[in-house]
């Protein structure tokens, strides 16, 4: 399940190979990234309503629509995952898993993969709030609403991490993916907390990193030992707070030196302002362009 390298693709589209694995963990001062003035929100004009070139058969990969895949529950595969037996029975026989396709597609290793999660578990309801993103960065963004109830957040994490792996594996073995596309997660608010949480899960043998917006909670930290996987600590976690947020600012820095206490070495801040609403698209790209590597 490990890749070894990984192309970086940020927003500016330009290429740099970049080991996932062997990185330098970071210690010392928790880094703050100041806050991006772009002179737009806008995503790139392209074309809509034309099928990608190079598409897989059968599939309808129209830049700026929402697709649908089926995933399917395959016993053989799950065991090559590291989610513990023991929580194998809370995955169904098959899920429902939505695809936003980014204007401007480009297929294989250049298309980075994203999984996200919204509040509550509304993860499929926040997925348009990433579509200008995803255009700007070229990011193919899944989200799936599990089967558990909502109070078993464990139990529905893992039918997430299931999907998305067993996903990005199809879509690699089909070409939409290249062998070293980013593999990103990313929640607001109560997703930014599942964000964490899975994002620890798969650590950086499966993840490029974890993007966790509007959150007042260390998630992350609870949930080590859940699956014992000392990559994540390593995994760049970057927090996206608003400065004038009343529901988490006075806890951003508590989050922060909490994580960096915990052990996690690649841990920085992204401020905005606008309250505790979804970061503009400024934000939300410098975010990923932080991980990807373009500066």
């Amino acid at each position: 399940m490990a890749l070894a390298a990984a192309v970086a693709v940020g927003c500016g589209n330009s290429h740099a190979l970049v080991d996932t694995l062997g990185s330098e963990a970071r210690s010392g001062p928790i880094p703050v990234r100041p806050s991006p003035s772009l002179p737009s929100d806008e995503a790139p004009p392209v074309a809509d309503g034309e099928a990608s070139p190079g598409a897989p058969a059968g599939d309808a990969w129209t830049p700026g629509t929402t697709i649908t895949r089926s995933v399917l529950r395959d016993d053989a595969f799950l065991q090559m995952t590291n989610i513990p037996p023991a929580w194998f029975v809370d995955i169904g026989a098959q899920y429902t898993a939505s695809l936003y396709v980014p204007r401007g597609l480009m297929l294989g290793d250049g298309l980075s993969f994203l999984l996200v999660f919204g509040a509550v578990g509304a993860n499929t309801e926040s997925l348009p709030a990433y579509g200008p993103v995803a255009d700007t960065c070229n990011l193919l963004v899944m989200a799936v609403d599990g089967d558990q109830p909502s109070d078993n957040t464990d139990g529905r994490n893992f039918e997430a991490y299931y999907c998305a792996l067993k996903l990005r594996s199809e879509l690699e073995a089909d070409g939409t993916l290249g062998p070293a596309s980013a593999f990103l997660v990313a929640g607001f608010s109560g997703g930014g907390k599942d964000a964490m949480a899975v994002g620890e899960c798969g650590g950086t043998a499966t993840f490029r990193g974890a993007i966790s917006a509007g959150v007042n909670e260390d998630f992350a930290t609870y949930e080590i030992g859940l699956i014992d996987n000392p990559t994540s600590r390593a995994l760049p976690f970057v927090i996206v707070n608003a400065t004038d947020d009343s529901v988490v600012n006075t806890y951003t820095t508590g989050v922060l030196t909490s994580m960096q206490q915990s052990g996690f070495t690649d841990v920085s801040l992204i401020s905005y302002t606008g309250g505790h609403v979804f970061p503009p698209l400024a934000t939300m790209q410098q975010a990923v362009d932080s991980i990807l590597g373009e500066q």
